[in-house]
């Protein structure tokens, strides 16, 4: 009995091999087609990814001259703006007795980067880093104080233009002196880094190093 259990086993088996076979056989060479149509497609994919690749690359080098030119045509790049406001006094002695003046001054001190100061070399690719040497942050309008906007706080007696122009220099110096600190540059260097990483990565560049010139 047990032989007999052994011997239908080897028949189903063979059975079912057969019945592979023949499954197979009918198939014919479309099981081939489908995996060599596998394989193209795979081919296809990978050389077209690597050519998408190439042509970005390709793109963003043939349009980097143009964005360069276009960038440096900006001028002045403001990276920090500073109000400030200056009370200046000053008195005097005349024939008909003392005299006093006193007035307001409002100005307005602009940090940033002259781009039309950037070398030949400014700009440099390597590896996937672009790299950016920068001129070193400076007040880009020495006329900064608005005599438009200064107001007079008392005055009495006449005074010459001398006097006046006195008042507006002192004002000046101290305004400037007191703004134009190490804190302040710092200041505008972090924001001109981070202003010009965002433009390179928006041009489609993702890593960016940004330097400013020390000389």
């Amino acid at each position: 009995r047990e032989m007999s259990k052994y011997k239908k086993h080897i028949h189903h088996k063979n059975t079912a091999i057969n019945l592979t076979r023949k499954f197979i056989a009918n198939l014919g060479f479309w099981p081939y087609v489908f995996i060599l149509s596998c394989l193209i497609v795979c081919l296809i994919w990978f050389y077209s990814y690597d050519n998408n690749l190439a042509i970005k690359a390709n793109d963003v080098i043939d349009r980097t001259p143009y964005q360069i030119e276009e960038i440096k045509n900006i001028g002045q790049w403001g990276c920090l703006s500073i109000k400030d406001e200056e009370l200046i006094d000053t008195t005097a002695k005349s024939i008909w007795g003392d005299k006093e003046l006193a007035r307001i001054y409002y100005g307005k001190l602009r940090f940033g980067i002259n781009l039309n100061k950037t070398n030949n070399k400014w700009l440099s690719l390597k590896d996937s880093t672009i790299v950016a040497i920068l001129p070193p942050i400076e007040l880009l309008d020495s006329n900064f104080i608005d005599e438009m906007t200064s107001l007079p706080v008392y005055e009495n007696g006449k005074w010459k233009s001398e006097d006046m122009q006195n008042l507006y220099d002192r004002a000046y110096h101290r305004m400037k002196k007191r703004n134009l600190t190490s804190y302040n540059i710092k200041l505008a260097e972090s924001y001109a880094k981070e202003q010009f990483t965002r433009l390179f990565n928006n041009l489609g560049y993702q890593h960016v190093n940004i330097i400013f010139d020390t000389k």
